[in-house]
């Protein structure tokens, strides 16, 4: 006479709403996601994980994509040695400040040249 040996087995949620303790080696089975938990006589049902077969290997990398656009260029931009000028913000670091040249930079837009404190 055959025999037959049937799995514990239920639904994802009523295992999870029940979480009972599977003994040791005891599997359970999610009828509806066909997962399988093997029970270790101590953990509840949400703490066991579950059985999962081997990671395969890793797949080759993909073809890189194509570069963006270049953004929008506002003028060109240089650092200033702090070349002298008459006084004033726009044309040369005023000394009473106690800045040094080095911490201007030198901007140039549309053709005019301007001093920024390089601190901003």
């Amino acid at each position: 006479m055959p025999y037959r040996i049937l799995l514990r087995r239920d639904l994802s949620a009523n295992w999870n709403y029940n979480d009972p303790v599977l003994m040791l080696g005891e599997p359970g089975f999610e009828t509806d996601t066909g997962r399988l938990k093997i029970g270790d006589g101590q953990s509840q049902w949400s703490a066991l994980g579950y059985v999962e077969g081997v990671t395969g290997p890793q797949g080759a990398q993909g073809a890189q994509g194509s570069q963006g656009p270049q953004g929008p260029s506002y003028g060109a931009f240089s650092t200033s040695n702090g070349s002298t000028g008459a006084s004033g913000f726009a044309s040369a670091p005023p000394s009473d400040a106690g800045k040094t040249a080095a911490g201007w930079i030198s901007i140039t837009i549309g053709g005019t040249g301007y001093y920024v404190p390089a601190w901003i």
